[in-house]
């Protein structure tokens, strides 16, 4: 498998992404958190991934996006 021209190469479990400039993160819980969990774990992504904007979704919410034809 030649990694550089893949985005996503599995490792067992776990993935590694190939994320570009201005890429977001979206981090989906399959449990509902309390207030004090989520601004942990924003805290933490913030300090993995700098800048990067991250949205956490909890309890199986699902976000997607539509773009109209052009």
């Amino acid at each position: 498998m030649d990694d550089s021209k893949s985005e996503i190469r599995f490792l067992g479990d776990m993935t590694k992404l190939h994320l570009e400039p201005g890429d977001m993160l979206v981090l989906q819980l399959d449990t509902r958190i309390s207030n004090e969990q989520f601004d942990r774990l924003n805290e933490q992504m913030a300090e993995i991934f700098g800048k990067r904007r991250v949205i956490i979704l909890d309890a199986g919410m699902k976000l997607g996006a539509v773009t109209p034809p052009r």
